[in-house]
């Protein structure tokens, strides 16, 4: 068995329907508007994204409000929704705010894309363009080029994806020269084991941890979609980069049939203390969405995305959780980078079914859950993603 049944349910009727799909796009930007307590100028934390010491309302990218007003911003710019509300000011006030209440604990890196800082400030830029608030951007990227966190949420590779968004949304070159210090760092830190004979990243998300971390959202699959993004890479580089982390996928790889999965951690079972992870940010959805646009004339490799493809169809959405990191809508994307790299229909099929379910999900919880990440704004996006076969990730993909 390559998923635990347990984090996951069946899938509802899974019919689609384009015109239930622009509905609910309009009806989640609505709920999320009006969410939003003027009061304090955010929006209020869901009980599943608390943790102790990390229970107030949030300002990042990944659960806070800097990630709800980017959503909301793609979806008014793309004609999906009209806007009640300018948020220009709640956003220029993000970054601040941040340094005074960081949204995590102090053991956590504070200037990160995802969680930290350096997504607030982006946000803010696209709202008014500021040349001193571009140099804060800048030499806060430059000063966590050798963050040990080495990973996406914090490190220099999440670092890279939003340098490599801002040099295209600007020109501006310094964006690109950080971007290539950063991918320097990362590339020297890009070991080989001698042991299993490909190359391997170690994380240091915590001056006490030491982990290597194989998916999207902390480990190889992420830091070789920040090496890959764009095209800051020169070709004979990045032929390199996708022929290293295809053979450490393709490696790191547990078969059974023509089904795969992917290990949360190197070292550690497929199966560990809570389960297989089938999901965005551990597992097989987050490998394919990564590296489906990697190696396209390698047939093995299309063959264990394929595989990776039918574990996540069979084992279904993931219970109780809609969103993107850990949700259904997440796994959406997977079948997305299948349609992409094959032009199957099947995988868009899948991927509409997928998404309609994850509606479902919103729409029976009693309470909204307004975050980009891990709630329902992910799943506007997807549905929106599934309404134009777009197998782009939300915030990484584009920004």
């Amino acid at each position: 068995m390559l998923f635990s049944p347990s984090r996951h349910e069946p899938l509802a009727d899974s019919r689609w329907s384009d015109a239930r799909a622009w509905r609910a796009i309009a009806a989640i930007a609505g709920s999320t508007e009006a969410g939003f307590d003027s009061r304090i100028g955010l929006w209020p934390l869901h009980a599943y994204d608390s943790e102790p010491g990390c229970d107030h309302p949030m300002r990042s990218v990944y659960l806070g409000a800097s990630g709800i007003i980017w959503a909301l911003d793609q979806l008014a710019a793309d004609g999906s929704v009209d806007l009640e509300r300018d948020y220009s000011s709640v956003a220029e006030r993000l970054e601040p705010e941040m340094v005074v209440e960081p949204d995590e604990s102090a053991e956590w890196p504070a200037d990160g894309f995802l969680g930290g800082r350096c997504g607030a400030l982006a946000v803010a830029q696209r709202h008014r363009d500021a040349a001193d608030r571009a140099d804060l951007l800048l030499r806060l990227m430059a000063g966590g080029i050798e963050q040990p966190a080495l990973e996406l949420f914090y490190g220099a590779p999440g670092m890279m994806v939003l340098a490599a968004a801002e040099h295209a949304r600007t020109g501006d070159g310094r964006f690109a020269d950080v971007w290539r210090a950063s991918a320097r760092h990362v590339l020297e830190q890009w070991r080989i084991d001698e042991q299993l004979g490909v190359r391997l990243w170690t994380q240091r998300l915590t001056p006490q941890r030491r982990d290597r971390f194989v998916g999207f959202g902390h480990g190889l699959a992420g830091n070789a979609f920040a090496l890959l993004r764009g095209d800051l890479l020169e070709p004979d580089e990045r032929g390199a980069v996708e022929h290293d982390a295809v053979a450490t996928a393709k490696r790191l790889a547990v078969v059974e049939g023509d089904h795969a999965n992917w290990p949360a951690l190197l070292d550690v079972p497929l199966e560990s203390s809570s389960g297989i992870r089938t999901q965005w940010c551990h597992g097989a959805p987050g490998v394919i969405i990564a590296l489906a646009r990697a190696c396209p004339d390698d047939d093995a490799w299309s063959e264990l995305l394929l595989a990776g493809g039918r574990t996540t169809w069979e084992a279904g959405p993931l219970r109780d959780r809609a969103g993107l990191c850990h949700g259904t809508a997440g796994n959406a994307y997977a079948f997305l980078a299948l349609w992409q790299r094959t032009s199957d229909e099947l995988w868009l099929e899948r991927a509409r079914s997928f998404a309609k379910h994850a509606l479902d999900q919103v729409e029976r919880e009693s309470l909204p859950w307004h975050s980009l990440v891990t709630g329902d704004l992910g799943v506007a996006l997807c549905l929106r993603s599934c309404l134009d076969a777009d197998a782009r990730f939300p915030a990484l993909d584009w920004f």
